[in-house]
């Protein structure tokens, strides 16, 4: 499309440029008075001129548009498998920007798609993801994050965790993920909040103890509320905490990449293990 306007538009000039010079060829044959010449011909010259650098202008701007295009070409070819994705996706987006012409939802609601995966990412350039999905979720970075866990593992169990890990259904494919990192030489803290010390809570601290996490445990009201939560952080390096509404309702899980936020969420950790003491209790 750009090639042929650019094609019809060079044909359009020269068509001009010849049509001016039959036409001046004539004029000065005709008139033979000089001031009018030159008059007509300084017009001419600075109509030259201004075509001249509106053409350089115009082809400056053709390659630079070039150089943009080639450089967002070599971009996409750089990262493994963009391309193939934008290229899916650019062809859905036509797809439905042709089959739904005539209606502006489902035009807005495509539009809308490519604006949140906008959002997301420069989230992520932040170094923080947000999700409404379950750590079971494979949207969740949770059980990857604890698959990929080279060095260290810290946790805390709230209360209201508690009662997951009690239900080995919800709880076995974690446990899984978290007996195979002690096995590949990860170190393993967790810190189990209390209100009262009961034998289930018992056996699920001495279960962990005897696989090999370094298990504390801290009674709830010792700790000022903000730190009561369920907190995870993988090799210094990414963390993870929960968000509630107003009712103590979970409705998404944060996770942070950015080093200075899982220093912030270390202190908390350290803050909480400040206040707990070891299971089992040293005789």
């Amino acid at each position: 499309m750009d090639r042929q306007s650019r094609t019809t538009s060079q044909v359009l000039t020269v068509v001009a440029g010849i049509a001016v010079s039959t036409a001046l060829g004539v004029f000065f044959y005709v008139k033979t008075d000089v001031a009018t010449a030159l008059a007509t011909l300084a017009g001419l010259i600075g109509t030259v001129i201004t075509l001249q650098v509106e053409s350089i202008v115009h082809a400056r701007h053709l390659h630079e548009e070039g150089q943009r295009q080639q450089l967002l070409a070599r971009r996409v070819e750089a990262i493994a498998g963009m391309s193939e994705l934008l290229d899916h996706s650019l062809s859905a987006y036509g797809s439905i920007e042709q089959t739904y012409a005539g209606t502006m939802v489902p035009r807005r609601l495509a539009r809308k798609a490519f604006e949140d995966c906008l959002g997301t990412l420069r989230d992520l350039q932040r170094g923080h993801y947000r999700t409404p999905d379950s750590e079971e979720s494979p949207n969740s970075p949770f059980y990857a994050l604890t698959e990929q866990a080279q060095r260290s593992l810290l946790a805390t169990t709230a209360r209201s965790d508690i009662e997951w890990w009690l239900n080995t259904r919800l709880s076995h494919n974690y446990w899984r993920l978290n007996q195979e990192a002690l096995a590949r030489g990860v170190s393993i803290t967790r810190i189990i909040m209390y209100q009262d010390w009961t034998d289930e809570i018992d056996f699920l601290a001495k279960k962990h103890h005897e696989a090999g996490v370094r298990v504390m445990r801290v009674v709830e009201d010792q700790l000022p509320p903000t730190l009561r939560q369920n907190l995870v952080v993988w090799d210094g390096a990414s963390a993870w905490e929960p968000h509630y509404n107003a009712i103590g309702e979970w409705i998404e899980s944060s996770f942070t990449f950015a080093s200075q936020d899982v220093a912030l969420m270390l202190d908390r950790l350290k803050m909480i293990e400040s206040c707990a003491e070891p299971y089992p209790p040293k005789a």
